[in-house]
């Protein structure tokens, strides 16, 4: 059985200190309507927690790439594709999600 997981490849361009810099998510073409819902988190501590992400949003499924400006620095993205529209990662009884994630 394939296993559909999102691949999720971000890239930041970095100008001088202080000004913006850019963050390209990019969604492979999913198969199934729905939405991508993506959190990006700008420190360990709001990784730990998930919340508050520095920013967050959805975008429909058919929507190959989201552009943020941000503030230069490191983050991490979160992401998940909400086959249903029910606005949560569905999981198995045991925890294991049966939406893909990446």
């Amino acid at each position: 059985m394939t296993r559909y997981i999102i691949a999720l490849i971000f890239t930041a361009l970095l100008s001088g200190a202080g000004e913006a810099a850019e963050l390209r998510l990019k969604f492979p073409a999913l198969k199934s309507g729905g939405q991508v819902v993506y959190a990006v988190f700008d420190s360990k501590a709001t990784w730990d927690a998930r919340s508050p992400a520095r920013l967050g949003g959805r975008t429909p499924a058919g929507r190959n790439e989201v552009l943020l400006d941000l503030p230069p620095g490191a983050y991490a993205v979160m992401a998940y594709h909400d086959r249903n529209g029910d606005e949560r990662l569905n999981t198995l009884p045991v925890g294991l999600p049966t939406e893909p994630y990446g």
